[in-house]
């Protein structure tokens, strides 16, 4: 249960915001500015979207649903802070006939709970429900009478002036009355001259989302357009953001947008980038032979070893091995091309094609350069261990079961795995919008992946983070390859090969612990 800490005036802003969104300019909506602060059960701010519902009724508690109107919005909240626009998810915004009745409570739920008390809209909005009613005289009399003879303010009551009406009883003197609307019509005439800034949320690049959603949206002048927060999708993460809007945080995400002048538009964009890698939490898992096996927390590569970051390892002068002869790569094959002693490219469309021709000592080489090129302790980055692999590829902690493929699947189709030659070539790294359990792709299918271990006819060998015997003539293969059948694609087959191996269906992907 969320309840509300502390809520700021809302009479004011209500109609100040309403009045300036329904009558500064024909087609711009009728708007309720908003705020508030959330906390949860134990006091401590919430700092999370939230699902926010507000209505508008007649009375304090239960009555009648006014106009109508109900509207929920995603609201970004922050630090307990939040910030809404009433109405701007409602073609026409807040209908104004919401406050033709005596009473008017506004009524907001957060996550379908309501909270209380009930907010009575103050008498304001009230005087703004006037001005709009006399803006229709004002263009009915316009041909038959001067400005200063047709114009009705707040002051006035169904055309009539406030001097026409007597005192009566304690009434206090009408001029401190026509005084007060006075006020209030000079200070909504002030911020009807201001006007609205405007923030365009352009379509990101890259996978994912924003709140609020891609378009354009008006703010008042006194109204800042943040916080801002991208949301990506699956297997991205957040990058950073570009745009007019952006100032010295372009990797802060939310991101905070400051106030606009009137009439500037400002632009803003979410940029995302494909994960780098997958979280595996600490936990026992059932391996395919049936053993229960405690790994410690892990992190793995969302995606296969590229030929665009491999190239980088071999330029940084990396371990190349067999690459250091054109001849050793049929032509046909060869996707990093190398064009003298440390010059390597990538053939034009290979990018992010999974590197093949890969030995187990090449892996091991990229994983240590790695580790130094992002100045971490040597050994940070590593190939995975068999069990790391088959955890990361198959099992599903929520269903207590190990899938068949590493899609959370127990079939396969050239829909959902690059397999069986069902493409005849390997494809770029998570082509496929199937994931295991943990987000890795390309877990199944594709290409073979090196993994740590020695090979061994029993598998896992031992109880807890069990790393393979001590030596060996071959190392452990996992996973498949693009032109195998679906029966070695399967999270359970094992495969081997000589660790000098470098055929061409061999490729890796890197893991390492997650402190």
């Amino acid at each position: 249960m969320i309840r509300r800490m502390a809520t700021l005036g809302p009479a004011l802003c209500i109609a100040l915001a309403f009045s300036l969104a329904g009558f500064a300019g024909e087609g711009v909506p009728q708007l309720l500015n908003y705020q508030g602060k959330l906390a949860d059960s134990a006091g401590r701010p919430v700092d999370a979207p939230r699902y926010i519902t507000f209505e508008f009724y007649d009375a304090p508690f239960g009555g009648n649903l006014l106009a109508g109107f109900s509207e929920t919005q995603q609201v970004v909240v922050t630090k307990g802070i939040f910030n809404v626009l009433i109405g701007s998810a409602t073609e026409g915004g807040v209908p104004a006939s919401v406050f033709d009745g005596a009473e008017v409570y506004l009524c907001v739920k957060v996550q379908g709970d309501e909270l209380s008390p009930r907010q009575r809209i103050a008498s304001v909005a009230y005087a703004i429900r006037s001005v709009q009613a006399d803006s229709s005289l004002r263009a009915a009399e316009a041909d038959h009478a001067t400005a200063a003879d047709t114009a009705v303010d707040a002051n006035s009551l169904q055309g009539h002036a406030a001097s026409e009406f007597a005192l009566k009883g304690d009434c206090p003197d009408i001029t401190i009355i026509q005084a007060a609307l006075a006020d209030v019509q000079a200070r909504l005439s002030a911020i009807e001259a201001a006007g609205f800034w405007t923030l365009i949320v352009e379509p990101p690049q890259g996978t994912g989302s924003t709140i609020p959603g891609t378009g354009s949206h008006p703010y008042l002048i006194a109204q800042s357009g943040g916080p801002i927060t991208a949301i990506p999708d699956s297997g991205w993460v957040f990058d950073h953001w570009e745009g007019t809007a952006v100032s010295d945080h372009p990797n802060t995400n939310p991101i905070e947008i400051s106030f606009g002048t009137i009439g500037v538009t400002k632009t803003l964009r979410a940029v995302f980038a494909l994960a780098p890698m997958c979280l595996v939490p600490a936990g026992t898992f059932r391996t395919s032979t049936g053993v229960d096996v405690y790994l410690g927390a892990y992190f793995i590569d969302t995606y296969e070893v590229t030929n665009e970051l491999y190239c980088q390892f071999l330029n940084a002068g990396g371990n190349d091995d067999h690459w250091r002869s054109e001849s050793s790569i049929p032509p046909y094959e060869q996707q990093i091309i190398k064009h003298g002693p440390g010059s390597y490219s990538v053939a034009t469309g290979m990018a992010q094609r999974p590197v093949r021709h890969v030995s187990w000592h090449d892996a091991v080489a990229f994983c240590d350069w790695r580790s130094a090129a992002e100045g971490l302790p040597a050994g940070t980055y590593r190939l995975p261990t068999e069990a790391q692999w088959e955890k990361a590829a198959g099992w599903d902690p929520v269903a207590g079961k190990l899938w068949t493929y590493a899609i959370q699947s127990d079939t396969i189709s050239c829909g959902t795995v690059n397999y069986d030659l069902c493409v005849g070539r390997t494809t770029d790294v998570g082509s496929y919008p199937h994931t295991s359990f943990y987000g890795c792709y390309d877990m199944s299918g594709n290409l073979w992946e090196w993994c740590a271990d020695w090979w061994q006819s029993s598998y896992p060998s031992g109880s807890s983070d069990p790393t393979g015997p001590e030596s060996g003539s071959s190392r452990v293969l996992r996973g498949g390859g693009w032109d195998y059948g679906g029966a070695d694609c399967r999270v359970s087959i094992r495969g081997s090969s000589d660790p000098a191996s470098w055929r061409y269906g061999l490729g890796f992907r890197c893991a390492r612990t997650s402190e």
